[in-house]
């Protein structure tokens, strides 16, 4: 890089530093899967025994379940989640760990990724902030299907872009030792897509028959639409089912989730969507919040969302301001017009992005 100073090939700084990175290495490596999952397993208990749930959570769990369970139950819900929130680390080391690729992962439904991928068509497997999204391209790696996962997070981006400069500016010595010694999954992936109003990436990748992956209940999207979550009006994201319907790819929702005991986790793959020519796009994408919804109601503690202040207020206020800054419309003077100018810019995306393949 322009600018940098040469690179030193060694500092005294490196030697604790190596020495840290080595033992780490060692002590995670040396571990077992089944090791791991049973110190997160304990781990978890010990938060939902000994530690307190934050009212932010209880709150929000009030919000959703009042009517529905005892306030005991809710109670019992907001350490479940605790004790979840505090295995969330596993998805960074279990995908690198050498014995990965060689445990057997529990798979439910895998035939019904079986039969879409024999159907010649594009696959969009839709997921959620639930349970060990994560994982699910790993473990399906391990029965030999590939899946591009579509990172929505642009953070995930700048931080994938500051190690990289840091290792430009660090010492040979540490570099090397930092790529030696890697056990967690990075912020960015090699096949990862990243989401953006430009959706070539991902209309090429279908185009190619590969599988996708994306959440159906991210806010990084341009446009929602409102449907209910636990009784309540909750946003979901039309881009994913806009692109299944453009390009006739299977859709089918998938979830990564623990068992009771906490010693495993299992990858449940859905039926697919029966999405039809004649359905709006709001009764399509009621498909997969059915699903959810279901989901949620059985393992509510698994929702990664229950930390957010305030969040299904916070959810409709960031779909509201994603709205209000369309340059075309605005959506609270004319809702229709505002969808009908922003399908067409998206639908001519998919044109362009077709022809530019075809040719």
């Amino acid at each position: 890089m322009e600018g940098l100073p040469p690179r030193r090939a060694f500092a005294l700084s490196d030697i604790p530093w190596t020495i840290i990175r080595l033992l780490r290495k060692g002590a995670i490596v040396s571990l077992p899967i089944a090791g791991h999952l049973t110190v997160a397993r304990l781990r978890g208990c010990f938060y939902e025994k000994f530690r307190t749930p934050s009212a932010t959570v209880r709150e929000n769990l009030r919000i959703a379940l009042n009517g529905k369970l005892k306030p005991s139950e809710i109670e019992r819900v907001a350490r479940q989640y605790y004790a979840f929130s505090k295995r969330l680390y596993l998805w960074r080391i279990l995908p690198l760990h050498p014995g990965f690729r060689s445990r057997t992962w529990p798979i439910r439904g895998l035939e019904n990724l079986e039969h879409a991928v024999k159907s010649n068509r594009g696959v969009i497997l839709v997921t959620a902030h639930l349970g060990y999204p994560h994982i699910i391209p790993a473990v399906l790696a391990t029965q030999g299907y590939e899946v591009r996962q579509v990172v929505a997070e642009i953070d995930r981006v700048e931080k994938n872009r500051s190690v990289e400069e840091w290792l430009e500016r660090t010492t040979k010595l540490r570099k090397a030792v930092y790529n030696h010694t890697r056990v967690l999954m990075g912020q960015l992936g090699p096949r990862d897509l990243v989401a953006s109003f430009d959706v070539r990436p991902i209309l090429g990748a279908l185009s190619n028959k590969e599988i996708v992956m994306i959440a159906g209940d991210g806010l990084r999207s341009t446009q929602f639409i409102e449907l209910s979550l636990f009784e309540r009006p909750y946003p979901f994201p039309t881009g994913f089912m806009r692109i299944a319907e453009m390009t006739d790819a299977t859709v089918i929702p998938v979830f990564a989730v623990p068992d009771e005991q906490g010693t495993n986790i299992t990858v449940e793959i859905h039926e697919p969507l029966l999405i039809r020519p004649g359905q709006s796009l709001s009764e399509n994408i009621q498909l997969f919040a059915k699903v959810l919804g279901d989901k949620l109601n059985s393992t509510p503690h698994l929702w990664h969302r229950w930390d957010r202040p305030k969040w299904f207020e916070e959810a409709r206020d960031w779909a509201g301001q994603v709205a209000s800054k369309d340059p075309f419309r605005s959506r609270r003077k004319a809702p229709k017009a505002q969808k009908r100018t922003m399908g067409r810019l998206l639908a001519r995306k998919v044109r362009q992005a077709f022809r530019a393949d075809a040719g």
